[in-house]
């Protein structure tokens, strides 16, 4: 019986194995990023080493704005 508790609170035969797998994926991860410079941004903008403003100006010249306004009345 206490055998069917543990699995169904998530306590089976492989669950110490995944979570310490989890556990190993979520720090070589965190190392990977320590290596490359990767930091979380809350803008999710790209640091300024990785922009390529040329290539931006290019395609904002190249494709075509449809900007839609009207100006009715200005006081």
């Amino acid at each position: 019986m206490s055998d069917a508790v543990g699995w169904l609170q998530g306590a089976g035969m492989y669950h110490g194995n995944i979570k310490k797998t989890e556990e190993d994926i979520q720090s070589i991860l965190k190392r990977v990023n320590e290596l490359t410079g990767i930091k979380e941004s809350d803008t999710g903008l790209a640091p300024p080493a990785h922009w390529d403003l040329a290539a931006d100006k290019q395609i904002l010249q190249s494709t075509y704005c449809n900007y839609d306004y009207s100006c009715f009345y200005i006081v």
